[in-house]
C-alpha cells in the first residue's frame, strides 16, 4: 500500500528537515539571549517590601511597611507607632513614595515632620545591601541602616 504525499512534502521533501533545522535554531538563539544582553524577563529587583524599623533615638520603634505601588513603584506607610507618635505620625499614614531606578536604587520621597507638625515632603533615596536598608536623605537619618521589623 502506498501512502500519499501532501502537495508541500511532493514539492519540498526537504521541508520536515528545514522545519527542525528552523526550530533548533531559534531555540539556541532564544536560550542564549542572555548572554548576549538581550534578555525578555526584567532583570531580578531587590525586594523592599516588608516592615523596616527606623533607625534613630528620635523616633526609635516605628516601623514603616513599604508595598508595591504599581510595576516599578513602591508605598511606606506607618505600622508602628514608637516614638515617632512625638512627630504627629498615625499609624497607616504614608510616609515614603518610591520608584526603582538603575541598579536596585530606589528614589522617592519621604515625607518628613517635626514635633509641631510641620510637614514637607522631601528626596531620599534608598537601597538594599544585604539584608539592611540604606537610606540617603540631606536632613534625616532615621531611615540609614534600616533593619527588617517582625
Amino acid at each position: 500500500m502506498r501512502t500519499s504525499r501532501s502537495a508541500f512534502q511532493s514539492r519540498f521533501p526537504w521541508g520536515g528537515l528545514l522545519a527542525a533545522a528552523l526550530l533548533l535554531a531559534t531555540s539556541l538563539l532564544w536560550s542564549n539571549q542572555e548572554v548576549y544582553g538581550r534578555s525578555a524577563k526584567a532583570p531580578p529587583k531587590p525586594v523592599i517590601h516588608g516592615s523596616w524599623a527606623l533607625n534613630c533615638e528620635s523616633a526609635r520603634g516605628m516601623v514603616v511597611n513599604i508595598v508595591s505601588a504599581g510595576k516599578e513603584a513602591a508605598v511606606g506607610s506607618v505600622k508602628v507607632l514608637g516614638k515617632g507618635r512625638r512627630f504627629r505620625y498615625n499609624v497607616g499614614e504614608e510616609i515614603l513614595r518610591l520608584k526603582v531606578y538603575a541598579n536596585g536604587n530606589w528614589r522617592g520621597q519621604y515625607l518628613w515632620r517635626n514635633e509641631d507638625g510641620v510637614s514637607r515632603w522631601q528626596e531620599i533615596s534608598l537601597r538594599l545591601v544585604d539584608v539592611r536598608l540604606h537610606g540617603a536623605s540631606a536632613n534625616e537619618h532615621c531611615f540609614e541602616y534600616m533593619e527588617r521589623a517582625r
